[in-house]
């Protein structure tokens, strides 16, 4: 017992832990974006590699990030059994509610059926995900923009529903009339500043080998299309939507 009560590492042990495990953090990121972009894997047998690859390092990251929390968690209270374990554990109390969300987060978003512009349908209403956030997901509802807990869905259970029209999420491909304008920046850039999309919700692009890049967009209103085309259109961008 007295053993376990002992100091077992020091504060250069947690400083040497977090450094390396934020590195590897940072460099999943960022392959995750590299992949969301087509940076990586674009061009390799006309995509399929990338779109192959960004599911799993995007559960990776899903996976790790608690881990790093864990990690020095434990690091942590090992410098001093006594003293830092009553501070987690008082924390861990106080945020019990956060925490078991981030938790049950975890294990739903290992779902991949739970993404953005899927219709979810709960016991208290249904709505189209325009966001999944670290503690909840936000739902797009006829009354606006809704947070919904992980803990609620787990308690209460959800359904997916499929084959129905997305309302205002629509997908659209791009390809640019000249080749210097064929970056994801620029294209973001543009989108950001859009009036005709909603700003709760991030484009998410998919880079193809051909040029073309595909954006799923969540418009303020389906009647903002065309307009929308026709100025993508002017701004050097030939629009193709899909839905």
């Amino acid at each position: 017992m007295e053993n376990i009560l002992s100091p077992y590492f020091t504060w250069w042990h947690l400083i040497h832990t977090a450094v390396w495990l934020v590195v590897i953090f940072l460099v999943l990121k960022l392959l995750s974006r590299w992949l969301a972009l087509g940076r990586i894997g674009g061009a390799t047998m006309g995509g399929r590699f990338q779109r192959s690859l960004q599911p799993i390092v995007e559960k990776i990251l899903l996976l790790f990030e608690p881990l790093v929390a864990l990690s020095l968690g434990t690091v942590f209270v090992f410098i001093d059994p006594v003293l830092y374990g009553t501070i987690v554990l008082v924390l861990m109390i106080a945020g019990f509610s956060s925490l078991k969300n981030y938790i049950n987060g975890r294990f739903i978003l290992l779902n991949n059926s739970v993404a953005n512009a899927k219709r979810i349908k709960t016991k208290d209403g249904e709505g189209i995900i325009a966001r999944r956030g670290r503690l909840g997901l936000y739902l797009q509802t006829g009354g606006g923009l809704r947070h919904i807990p992980y803990s609620i869905l787990m308690d209460s259970s959800f359904t997916l529903i499929s084959g129905e029209n997305m309302e205002r999420f629509w997908r659209v491909q791009m390809a640019p009339k000249e080749a210097e304008e064929a970056t994801p920046k620029k294209l973001l850039g543009m989108l950001a500043s859009s009036p005709y999309l909603d700003k709760n919700h991030l484009p998410e692009l998919s880079h193809f080998a051909d040029g073309q890049i595909e954006a799923k967009l969540l418009f303020l209103h389906e009647r903002y299309l065309s307009d929308f085309v026709q100025v993508m259109g002017e701004l050097g961008w030939e629009c193709n939507v899909k839905n």
